[in-house]
C-alpha cells in the first residue's frame, strides 16, 4: 500500500514511527524498516528530508537484534541512493541536526530503544567530529536540567560558618535591665515656700526633671531569664527559597539522567571513532565529577563513575591528556570538590557542595584513577 506514486502525508507515516512501528516491539520494527525502504524506493527525498522518518531508520540500524538491525541497514542505504545490502561497515552518515531527535530516546522505558539510541548517537557523532563538543555540552544540559536540588534527606545550609553558626545558635540572651518602678506609697507633702523663694532669692539650679515611669504592681515580680528556641534561630538563614516539588528528584529525571550517562558511555567504544579534543575531554571529566559522581542515586552514580572510568581510558592516552587528568582527579580525591572552570559555560548553580556528595566523589575518582 505505500508504493505510490503519490507523496505520503504525515497522518499516513506516523504508524511507522511510533510504538506501532518503529519504537514498538520486535516485529514492529521488523515490518517498519522494510515499509520505509519501500518508500525510499519511490520516495528518497522524503526520508532525507524528513528528520524524524531518518532518525527511526537510523537508530534501528544498531539495534542488537539481527532481523532488525539487518532491514534497518538495507533501508538506510536505499535512502541514500546505494543499493539495498546489509553492509554495516559502510553506513553513510546522518545530517548533521542528528542529535535533536535522539536525545529524548536516550530514557525511552524499552531499554532495547534507549540502548540503540545511545549507539546511534555515538556513531554519528564519530561521522560529525565537529559536532562533539556542541553536542556534547546539549546533553550535559539536559542531565543538569534533570538534576534536583537535593537529594533524600538533605537539608539546605544554613549560610553562615560552621563556627558562627555554632556560636548563633548557643549564645544565651541577656535580660533587659527592668524599669524603674513606683511604690505606690503616699507622696510628701510639698513644703511651703518662703517668701524669698517666690522671690527666686536663693533657688538652686536646677537640671531637667526626670519623668517617673508608672508602672502596675504586676512588673514587681521578678523576670525570668529569656530562653531562645535554636530552631527559630537556624530558621532564620536558611534560604527563604523553599525546594519544591519541580526541584525534587523523581523517577522520570533519574530516568533522563541515565539516559544522558547511557550516551557518554557509548562514546567510548572503539567502534565509534569518537575522539576527544582537550577542551572537550575537560568539559566532560569536570561534568561526570561535579554533577555524575556526586549524584544522590546510587544507580546514576555509579553509572557515572563507570562512564568517567571508560572516558579516561579511551582518551586519556596522551601526555596532554595525562597532564590534565592525574592532578584533576588527585584533587577531587583529597578534597572532594569538583573543579567547576573546566565545565566552561555549564550552569553551576546545582552542583552538590555538601559533606555526602564529596565523599561520594572522592569514591568516584578512586575506581576512575
Amino acid at each position: 500500500c505505500y508504493r505510490t506514486g503519490e507523496s505520503l502525508s504525515t497522518a499516513e507515516l506516523a504508524p511507522l514511527l511510533d510504538e506501532r512501528g518503529a519504537l514498538g516491539n520486535k516485529n514492529c520494527r521488523t515490518g517498519a524498516m522494510i515499509a520505509l525502504a519501500a518508500i525510499a524506493e519511490d520516495h528518497p527525498k522524503l526520508i532525507k528530508k524528513n528528520p524524524l522518518v531518518e532518525n527511526r531508520i537510523w537508530i534501528n540500524c544498531f539495534e542488537k537484534n539481527e532481523s532488525i538491525s539487518s532491514e534497518a541497514r538495507k533501508a538506510w542505504r536505499i535512502a541514500n541512493g546505494m543499493d539495498g545490502e546489509d553492509d554495516a561497515s559502510s553506513l553513510p552518515p546522518p545530517s548533521i541536526m542528528y542529535s535533536i531527535p535522539l536525545l529524548p530516546l536516550f530514557s525511552h522505558s524499552d531499554k532495547t530503544i534507549a540502548d540503540s539510541s545511545a549507539n546511534a548517537y555515538a556513531h554519528a557523532m564519530g561521522m560529525h567530529p565537529a559536532s562533539i563538543e556542541r553536542n556534547l555540552i546539549k546533553t550535559c544540559q539536559t542531565y543538569i536540567q534533570n538534576y534536583p536540588s537535593a537529594f533524600g534527606d538533605e537539608k539546605p545550609t544554613t549560610g553562615l560558618p560552621p563556627q558562627a553558626s555554632a556560636k548563633a545558635l548557643t549564645k544565651p540572651v541577656a535580660p533587659k535591665k527592668p524599669a524603674k518602678i513606683v511604690t505606690g506609697l503616699p507622696k510628701k507633702k510639698p513644703m511651703k515656700k518662703s517668701a524669698l523663694a517666690v522671690a527666686g532669692i536663693g533657688k538652686p539650679k536646677t537640671g531637667i526633671k526626670k519623668k517617673k515611669v508608672i508602672t502596675n504592681s504586676a512588673l514587681l515580680k521578678p523576670k525570668k531569664e529569656r530562653t531562645l528556641d535554636t530552631d527559630d534561630l537556624a530558621k532564620q538563614f536558611v534560604s527563604k527559597a523553599k525546594i519544591s516539588d519541580a526541584e525534587k528528584d523523581t523517577p522520570e529525571k533519574l530516568a533522563i539522567r541515565l539516559g544522558v550517562i547511557r550516551s557518554i558511555a557509548a562514546l567510548t567504544e572503539s567502534s565509534t571513532n569518537v575522539k576527544f579534543e582537550l577542551p572537550t575531554l575537560k568539559i566532560l571529566s569536570g561534568f561526570l565529577t561535579a554533577f555524575g559522581l556526586a549524584d544522590g542515586d546510587a544507580g546514576a552514580q555509579g553509572a557515572a563513575r563507570n562512564a568517567l572510568r571508560d572516558v579516561i581510558a579511551s582518551n586519556g592516552s596522551s601526555d596532554e591528556a595525562i597532564a590534565f587528568l592525574l592532578p584533576h582527579l588527585e584533587a577531587v580525591l583529597s578534597t572532594g570538590v569538583a573543579d567547576e572552570k573546566c565545565l566552561g559555560d555549564l550552569p553551576i548553580e546545582k552542583i552538590p557542595r555538601d559533606v555526602d556528595a564529596s565523599d561520594r566523589r572522592k569514591e568516584g575518582s578512586v575506581v576512575a584513577l
